[in-house]
Parts: C-alpha cells; structure tokens; sequence
C-alpha cells in the first residue's frame, strides 16, 4: 500500500478565477495512476460547478508510512501558504491527521460562552435584538410554500392551490380510508348554516377543527347517536367539538331537533362543568381522609411492635 501527497491546481485562465488556487491533500493507494482528484469542501464545490476535466494534478512525495504521509502534507501546506497566501490554497486545516472532532466538554464550554456572550449582549444592547426580530416575522409573513404552520398567514391563493391539490391528489401518496373518503353533513350555532361536504380529509380545516382525528372522532360520536335514536343524549363533555354536529347520515327533517339540542347543550354546559367541578373536588378531599386514617394505622401499628 501507498501513500502519497499531491496538489492540485486550478488555473485562474481555464476557470475564469482572479488567482490561481492550489490544494495539497493525500491518498492511500495500490495504483498510483487511480485518478482520484481530492476530497476537500473547496474542491468539491468547485466541482460541482465546473468539473474535474480543467483541474490539473500533480504528485509532491511518494511514502510507505501513514505518519511520515502526515507529516509531509503538513509540510507542503505551510510551504505552500508562504509563498501564495491563505487566499489561494484552498485547505482549511493544517493537514496530517484531518479536523479534530470536538468532546463533549470542549463543547459544552464553547455553548456556555456563547450564551454568557449573548446575555451580555442582550443586557447592553436591548433594541439590538428587537430589530433583528421584526426582520424574522417579516419574513413568515406570506406562506409562499402553501403549507399551514403557526403564527403565519396564508394567502387565498394559496388556499386554492391546496384545495386543488388535495382534491386531485388526496393525502399525497399515502393510504386513505374509506371513512375519511365518505361525504359528510356539518352545522353549527355559530355560523346556523347546514352544508355538505365532500370528505373529512379535505374539509376538516374549513369545519374548523384542529386536526383530522378529532374530527372523524366527533363525526363518529354524532352518527352514533343518529343511528340508535338517542340524540336527547348529546354532550359537549364526550363530543370533540362544541356546539357542532357532523355525521355520515343526512340531518333530513332532524335537523330542527339538532338545533334544539344544542341550543340546550349550550345552556346546560356551566351548570354540567359546575357539578363535575364538586364531583372532583369531593373526591379529592375522600382520598385525603383515606390517606390520613391509613397513616394514623401506620404509626399506632409501628408503637405498638415497638
């Protein structure tokens, strides 16, 4: 096995640099002639632009031992950089063993010096990072990608685009159910208005929930209740949703009743949370008596052994 050091030369003229650029590297090898051309960042990148066809190797020293290997890349680095400077030899480290990965501990002092910094910062100079805040939610103003996150605004047309998207190509890929698929009857007190939609998987957002598996948990809870007649039982304390009812079976001549039974959640509600509350608050000070009496046991049990 090989080891050699080479150079690498990029020519100012062929690749319309304003200096010529130099790279110093080294390889392990049987075949010396295995045109390999450098793995550096700088390299890389300029590869990726131009091409390895206009960069010219050369071979600086031939050994047998990785250390000796080291010792002389080291060598025709800092040469290098004497006679060109920093600006035309594109390596970033010193060379020899490669870039030290960092400890834990290294790590952690350079975190805390950094926030110490910051807070000091913060400290002296307030509207310092006041400014650089209002530049931050410039930016997250207008969804360009179309995709919903929070504290952002999204435009109508990009609203459209979605909903196209979502109709053309629901759930982009993945599996759909058949219970997300099916079309569904939604009202509300607040807008008083029944509509029918398409699907839970493209209209949940407009029904106004908060994601699409508590939408499809209220939508099972309201057709339950149409199935087995038992719409006297709504409740906004096992339903998702307040004051809405959504379900795979149409409202038909229901619907004045569903109005009724809202209307009546709606005012029963305070008095139902008022009665849990106490509910609640009993049962804490029984376990409180519990706890108490069992500890008054404990210790008589323990004088008594004693």
């Amino acid at each position: 096995m090989l080891f050699y050091v080479y150079c690498i030369f990029f020519d100012k003229e062929k690749f319309g640099f304003k200096q010529n650029h130099y790279y110093i590297g080294q390889h392990k090898t049987k075949n010396l002639n295995d045109k390999y051309m450098g793995s550096g960042k700088k390299v890389k990148d300029i590869y990726k632009k131009y091409g390895k066809d206009k960069a010219e190797k050369k071979l600086l020293a031939i050994t047998g031992d990785e250390k000796s290997c080291n010792i002389l890349e080291v060598f025709f680095i800092k040469e290098y950089i004497k006679i060109y400077g920093n600006k035309q030899v594109l390596n970033i480290t010193e060379g020899g063993v490669g870039i030290r990965i960092m400890d834990s501990t290294f790590k952690s002092e350079i975190l805390r010096k950094s926030h110490n910094s910051l807070k000091k910062h913060w400290k002296e100079h307030p509207e310092d990072f006041l400014e650089r805040n209002k530049k931050i939610s410039k930016k997250l103003l207008g969804n360009k990608n179309g995709s919903f996150r929070k504290n952002t605004k999204c435009s109508e047309e990009t609203k459209k685009k979605i909903s196209k998207t979502l109709k053309s190509k629901i759930g982009f890929g993945e599996k759909v159910s058949k219970a997300q698929m099916e079309k569904v009857y939604f009202y509300s007190l607040e807008t008083k208005i029944y509509k029918e939609y398409e699907s839970i998987k493209t209209c949940w957002r407009e029904m106004g929930f908060s994601s699409e598996s508590t939408a499809l948990r209220h939508c099972r809870y309201c057709t339950n209740l149409i199935e087995l007649n038992i719409l006297d039982k709504f409740e906004t304390m096992k339903a998702v949703k307040i004051f809405a009812f959504v379900s795979k079976i149409p409202f038909g001549d229901k619907l004045k009743n569903i109005q009724l039974i809202l209307e009546k959640d709606k005012n029963s509600r305070k008095e139902r949370l008022y009665n849990l509350e106490l509910e609640r608050r009993k049962k804490i000070a029984e376990f409180n008596l519990t706890k108490r009496d069992y500890s008054s046991r404990r210790k008589k049990e323990v004088i008594a052994s004693c």
